[in-house]
């Protein structure tokens, strides 16, 4: 009976479906998928399934998936790396949208190969987020983390029961003491355990760890340095200042090593050497100077978080190109929105000296900026909107039209505080070159200028409007010297600030619209002159001066009569 065909086949699915698709005719978003992962298909009515190699309706090569609802495909290592699409055979289900393409991540690159075994003690290892980790071992073992960091297994979580179990370091982990510990009965206690130290991904000082002379560094406390090299190196901090060894501490044995930089080390000399014979001798140590901890700069009286970049901020200036914000200065050209360079008439906040708080927005381009909190940055729905009102997906805008996505943001201390004006009343900042306004919103979180909820005028605009006289000003005498209050905030912008704050923490409505819409009126009208004077500049003062002799004349009519 069973030659004759009386044999038939189940394939019972596993139990955890990764991907359950509603099996129907529409049109697909496409999906991600790990080696071991399964998709299963459900449906009702008349569909089937196949894998599709060419990408599209032709059945050419097509692969059987099932004909029955419930049918499944679990992914497998031919699969890595590759686009699988499944497509349903039924005349013109496909072309009316039934097909899914799933990107099969590629298999893991296995960078640290343990032999998962009980042992006195593992050494430390240090990884790097994307890192994968695996387990090799003989029953009987297996693989958790442990947040306690010791044999207490509160909280753990389950990696694998079998030989071969990897894990993959994730952004959660980046600057973070992993440990991997055995929870059969006393394998931890006996010494199956292991701390894996995973670097943050926002590397401060990356260093060729080679045998050379090196330039003294600076760092910030939370800064972090990191050696990277081939052949045999390892690196240690000498309290000692020199290749005398004595007291030292081990910072790693593996290329990769890293350290951040504590409280403890605020204010002093540290020095990171090669212990390997000969090596510290030729010139393999490093002093790097942490800055003293100090007081974060406090925000200008009537609130906000200050309104500059840090000092470590890129501009493109035309003629030098990327240079530090810290070297610009009054009648330097910078790029702009729309790619253009204007001219720097004023610094609203220079004070190289004090140390600030600001936010640290990385792109998916690796793209770094830094400013305060209430800096205004154009995104790509065309508002010019706080830091502070950022998250991560946000797409912020270059100066080529081109989008910079956030996928990192974070607070850091920088010294120097810098807020250089332009014409245009905007910058471009950092390796992208993101569209920053020149100014801040004086209303915190708030992109609108805003009367008891309402929102009258976007803060950028309002900002713009109130410095027509001062960009006047410098385009009549061309000043490129201006004075500074203590904190380093322009005497041009320190008075109208003020006024502009108190006006908006009036408790009165009547006050504020008294002064807020005529003050939005005379504004504009100074900017009409402003642009008219920038074009047409000897016409205006004419026109100025012919205006004041005939309301000279006019007096002098009354006076006589």
């Amino acid at each position: 009976h069973c030659d004759a065909g009386q044999i038939v086949k189940v394939s019972v699915a596993p139990t955890d479906i990764d991907i359950a698709l509603d099996w129907v005719i529409r049109t697909y978003e496409d999906e991600t998928a790990m080696v071991g992962d399964t998709i299963q298909f459900n449906w009702a009515g008349v569909h089937n399934v196949y894998i599709h190699p060419s990408g599209t309706c032709d059945g050419m090569d097509s692969i059987e998936i099932g004909q029955k609802s419930g049918a499944f495909y679990t992914f497998t290592e031919d699969d890595a790396g590759q686009d699988i699409y499944f497509a349903c055979q039924i005349s013109g289900h496909c072309a009316a949208g039934q097909i899914v393409k799933v990107t099969v991540a590629p298999a893991p690159v296995i960078v640290l190969d343990l032999d998962w075994i009980i042992k006195p003690s593992y050494e430390d290892e240090t990884a790097m987020v994307g890192d994968t980790i695996q387990f090799n071992f003989a029953p009987f073992h297996n693989v958790y983390i442990h947040p306690s960091g010791s044999c207490d297994q509160s909280d753990s979580l389950e990696i694998g029961q079998t030989s071969g179990t990897t894990y993959t370091f994730t952004e959660n982990d980046a600057g973070q003491d992993i440990y991997f510990a055995c929870q059969i009965s006393g394998h931890c206690d006996a010494g199956q355990i292991i701390k894996v130290s995973v670097a943050p991904t926002d590397i401060d000082i990356a260093l060729d760890w080679v045998i050379r002379t090196y330039e003294d560094e600076t760092a910030m406390v939370g800064d972090t340095i990191q050696f990277n090299w081939a052949g045999v190196h390892n690196v240690y901090i000498h309290p000692s200042g020199t290749c005398d060894g004595m007291d030292s501490i081990e910072i790693g044995q593996k290329s990769g090593a890293f350290y951040t930089f504590t409280e403890d080390d605020a204010g002093q000399d540290i020095y990171f050497a090669c212990q390997i014979t000969g090596h510290c001798g030729a010139g393999q140590i490093l002093k790097v100077s942490v800055e003293p901890t100090a007081t974060p700069a406090p925000a200008p009286s009537g609130g906000g978080g200050g309104f500059c970049f840090s000092g470590n901020t890129i501009v493109d200036v035309l003629g030098k190109g990327p240079t530090s914000i810290s070297n610009l200065h009054i009648g330097d050209q910078v790029k702009t929105n729309n790619n253009k360079y204007d001219t720097v008439y004023s610094f609203g906040h220079h004070n190289p000296n004090q140390v600030g708080e600001f936010l640290q927005i990385t792109t998916t381009n690796k793209s770094v900026i830094e400013m305060s909190k209430d800096h205004l940055l154009l995104v790509s729905d065309g508002r010019y909107i706080p830091a502070s009102a950022l998250t991560v997906g946000y797409q912020l805008v270059t100066v080529d039209h081109a989008s910079a996505v956030i996928n990192k943001i974070k607070t850091v201390q920088r010294k120097g505080l810098y807020a250089p004006f332009t014409m245009s009343g905007t910058i471009a900042i950092g390796d992208d070159n993101i569209i920053a306004s020149s100014f801040v919103t004086l209303q915190e979180n708030q992109d609108m200028v805003t009367i008891f909820n309402v929102p009258i005028i976007s803060a950028h605009t309002m900002a713009y409007l109130f410095e027509s006289l001062h960009r006047m000003t410098y385009h009549s005498f061309g000043n490129k010297e201006e004075s500074y209050s203590s904190d380093g905030i322009s005497n041009w912008v320190e008075e109208p600030r003020n006024f502009f704050m108190t006006m908006l923490n009036s408790p009165s409505i009547t006050y504020q619209i008294a002064i807020l819409l005529p003050c939005i009126g005379v504004l504009a009208l100074v900017n009409l002159m402003e642009v008219f004077y920038s074009t047409n500049g000897v016409i205006l003062l004419l026109f100025l001066f012919s205006i004041v002799t005939a309301v000279r004349r006019h007096r002098q009519k009354a006076i006589y009569n």
